[in-house]
């Protein structure tokens, strides 16, 4: 009777969510040898390793060894290989996998501070209920490097710092490469104005576009652009515009010998040989 009593008690465990918690069921779960899902990574599995190197004659023999699997050693090793290889996420998913996003809260910060974009990060975290966070996407300012230090502190905190953090910080490709190309164009930035005012000077009235599109004409260049004009801090249309303006270089040379008033009006702002 006892012993029954003993073993009946044994099977007692106190999980009271405000007293006790679930720690004690969480840890029974994994432990349990009656769990039917644990019961396929308790049992390991024979494998065939290949010998390194063997002559001829033994070609096709290697050594019997044991795997188990484990889920979490499996997810580490899939996620370093994502990341080095920089495969896309639906590298391990099916041939119908099509990839979802959502915008699930647009959120207004009080301030500009890294502190004070850190403390919305986390409270959009608080109220969704998740604490697991990889990598968060932000442009390169300062105020972002100090906003994801102080997140980084706050995730080892809670303890659910994925990877340690190590890849938390990832920085908008659109806005790295927005950067390049700024820096490039301030190398020839006299060049870009010229060609901008030209552009904008012939645009800016419909006869001297129409002058401009009659020598096209003449010229028999056999296209059917025309002069654009950019937007300053849209390098894109700064590409396009000095596309065009290098197509119908002959044709400046023609309006500028042509019209006098354009000559008395642009004078420095002309582009010549070198731009």
């Amino acid at each position: 009777m006892l012993l029954e009593l003993n073993q009946l008690i044994k099977n007692i465990y106190n999980s009271d969510t405000k007293i006790n918690g679930t720690s004690t069921l969480r840890f029974h779960i994994l432990s349990c040898l009656k769990n039917p899902h644990s019961k396929d990574t308790r049992q390991a599995l024979f494998t065939l390793q290949p010998v390194a190197a063997c002559p001829a004659k033994n070609e096709g023999k290697g050594q019997l060894g044991t795997w188990k699997f484990n889920q979490e050693d499996i997810r580490k090793a899939l996620s370093y290989m994502l990341i080095m290889d920089e495969l896309p996420f639906k590298f391990v998913e099916d041939n119908d996998w099509l990839l979802h996003k959502r915008i699930i809260n647009l959120v207004p910060v009080c301030g500009h501070k890294g502190d004070y974009i850190s403390k919305t990060l986390e409270n959009c975290l608080l109220g969704w209920g998740l604490k697991n966070v990889f990598t968060v996407t932000m442009d390169n300012v300062g105020n972002n490097n100090t906003a994801i230090a102080t997140f980084k502190k706050k995730l080892m905190f809670w303890g659910t710092d994925v990877s340690r953090c190590e890849y938390l910080h990832m920085r908008c490709i659109a806005h790295v490469i927005n950067l390049v190309v700024s820096d490039g164009l301030k190398e020839m930035s006299s060049s870009v104005k010229k060609v901008r005012d030209c552009v904008c000077y012939i645009r800016n009235s419909p006869s001297r576009l129409k002058k401009f599109k009659d020598l096209i004409v003449d010229a028999k260049l056999g296209t059917k652009k025309s002069l654009c004009l950019d937007v300053a801090t849209r390098w894109n249309s700064t590409y396009f515009m000095l596309d065009t303006a290098c197509l119908f270089q002959s044709i400046f040379e023609s309006y500028e010998a042509s019209d006098e008033n354009f000559r008395s009006d642009m004078i420095e702002s002309i582009p010549n040989f070198f731009d």
